[in-house]
């Protein structure tokens, strides 16, 4: 059995095989709601659309103040099950946003202040019946409280508005009961996930901290071994690059969960975000591995190659890292150059000897 250098490609693939197969176990049995934007939803005719009404769904948004409606709009066939959630932050509380649905076949209720009504549209107003203890939600993570809930079949065919008004404050809207993503709605939902959080006010800044850390740490990492790396090429700054926002996925998704635990407290499904934590960590140490890597032949390449896609379906890196990592497989080598050229670390480690 062999176990020397030539062993260890194969050692490292195998491993990550294995990861690709936690992957696929844990998308497989649980599943999460496909985050998408309110954008400006603010009039009846700007109305955000949803596509399956069926299909699980989760907007995030804010209402600047007390007048403010936003609005939601699908098509419903009669007898099917239509499935309507608010859901605000664990800290929230009254004056609470309201849910209103609208459409064929519904009451007569009196519409909310401020809320457009289609047409020919009955008004439900749905009451509020806000949850003692929040929710945990894995994939996010996050912590949410519901606060109403519509669950009943479309008493006729037509289209139907859903209007969320009555409070100033974030809020979370959750349609649609069948859990399951598209390869490009998975690929994406890190995007998603923050554009959410920032169109419910967190700071910007805020969101890009986990990342920057990451960057920065993995940049430290290096300096502090770079009498390690055995002959870093220009590939090997793809992958400190691919590294560092892996890194920042980590991070990011462990402080969300940090958070969301001391509102929520522990739930069954805390055990899913740490299984992404763990992978998101696990493919930044295979990066920053694969940093001191020698050669460019296929074992190396595919290691790459490999890298880069379980890290897009893990959601590290944010697109960008696993990118990286298929840029640093494709990278040529730069055999027979000057190390002030072939090797970044060792050029500024033999300009500040010199200096």
């Amino acid at each position: 059995m062999a176990t020397g250098p030539a062993a260890r490609p194969r050692s490292r693939l195998r491993a990550g095989l294995t990861l690709l197969v936690v992957l696929l176990a844990v998308s497989s049995h649980a599943h999460g709601h496909v985050p998408i934007s309110a954008g400006d939803a603010a009039t009846l005719a700007d109305a955000r659309a949803i596509h399956d009404v069926a299909k699980s769904w989760t907007l995030q948004s804010t209402l600047p103040d007390g007048t403010s409606v936003e609005y939601v709009t699908f098509e419903a066939e009669l007898g099917e099950r239509l499935l309507i959630q608010l859901l605000v932050g664990p800290s929230e509380r009254p004056p609470l946003p309201r849910l209103t649905l609208m459409g064929p076949g519904l009451p007569d209720d009196p519409a909310p202040p401020g809320v457009q009504v289609p047409p020919d549209a009955g008004v439900q107003v749905v009451p509020l019946e806000p949850e003692a203890q929040p929710g945990y939600e894995p994939f996010g993570p996050g912590a949410y409280r519901e606060i109403a809930r519509h669950d009943a079949p479309a008493p006729a065919t037509g289209t139907y508005v859903i209007a969320v008004s009555g409070a100033q404050g974030p809020y979370n809207l959750g349609i649609g009961y069948v859990e399951a993503f598209t390869l490009s709605e998975w690929l994406t939902t890190p995007f998603g996930v923050l554009q959410g959080r920032a169109e419910a006010g967190q700071a910007p800044l805020v969101l890009a901290l986990p990342y920057a850390f990451g960057l920065a740490g993995v940049v430290l990492w290096a300096q502090r071994r770079r009498d390690q790396l055995a002959r870093p090429r220009p590939a090997g700054w793809l992958l400190l690059g691919a590294g560092g926002l892996m890194t920042g996925s980590a991070l990011a998704t462990a402080w969300e969960t940090v958070r969301a635990v001391l509102a929520a407290g522990v739930d069954g499904g805390l055990v899913v975000t740490l299984i992404i934590i763990a992978l998101q960590a696990a493919l930044a140490t295979w990066a920053l591995r694969e940093v001191s890597a020698t050669g460019t032949g296929r074992w190396v390449r595919a290691r790459r190659l490999l890298l880069g896609a379980l890290a897009l379906f893990a959601w590290a890196g944010l697109i960008v890292g696993p990118l990286l990592a298929w840029m640093a497989a494709l990278y040529p080598a730069w055999r027979g150059r000057a190390p002030a050229r072939d090797d970044p670390l060792a050029a500024s480690a033999a300009m500040r000897a010199t200096g």
